[in-house]
């Protein structure tokens, strides 16, 4: 295997690692958003509680003294616990995610800096978005029935890495940008479409991504 191949394989195993990762953080962002659904219910008890005790007492001076029930406190304060856990989480997810992407800038280093960004969506619309099977006369003549058959030329593997590091960066912004708006203030409409955008990816193609593993000869499965 020559130093093109190996360097696009160890690229490829952190595409790998880093997705692992990302399914890791989805796991956290849906969990913190059952738990701030949680939390605001057992908020709006607590609130429902404190004026039944205060339209009982005919009293807003001994309402401060009866209520609310400390169970309803120690719930919402155990779910804002909880929240504020799955948000360190979240930040721990990206530093973790942010390394990973600076293992692919080393690797694929050379290939991004040759590539702009209007060459790597030159890239992409090498492969029919419609159906995910890549036009490049060059790379069909190596894949056959899904298996690799033999090795490309240099800037095949180049400009790959250069449009997956691409993909995955403006994926990684999107999530940081995700983790930097939520808040017990977050909309639950808000919070509904970020844990859509999260698991869905919209800026990977993994067509794109299973084609590549395909190149190092990791089963061809997808990922996503």
């Amino acid at each position: 295997m020559g130093e093109i191949e190996e360097a696009f394989k160890l690229f490829m195993d952190w595409v790998v690692y880093l997705n692992g990762l990302h399914k890791l953080g989805g796991q956290i962002l849906v969990e913190f958003a059952k738990k701030l659904g949680a939390y605001r219910r057992a908020k709006k008890e607590e609130a429902e509680y404190f004026a039944r005790v205060a339209a009982a007492a005919h009293s807003q001076r001994l309402s401060l003294y009866l209520g609310p029930g400390s169970w309803l406190e120690d719930t919402s304060k155990a779910l804002a616990a909880k929240l504020d856990s799955a948000t360190t989480r979240l930040w721990i997810y990206l530093n973790e995610a942010h390394e990973c992407l600076n293992h692919l800038a080393g690797i694929s280093k050379d290939a991004i800096e040759e590539h702009s960004e209007h060459e790597a969506t030159r890239e992409l619309e090498r492969f029919n978005l419609s159906t995910g099977d890549e036009v490049c006369a060059g790379a069909d003549r190596t894949t056959r029935n899904g298996k690799f058959q033999g090795r490309l030329p240099f800037s095949e593997y180049s400009s790959m890495m250069a449009l997956i590091y691409k993909m995955l960066e403006e994926d990684y912004n999107m999530q940081r940008k995700i983790v930097e708006a939520l808040g017990l203030d977050t909309p639950a409409d808000a919070l509904t479409e970020y844990c859509t955008m999260w698991l869905e990816q919209p800026c990977i193609k993994w067509y794109v991504i299973d084609r590549a593993l395909s190149w190092t000869q990791i089963p061809e499965e997808s990922m996503s």
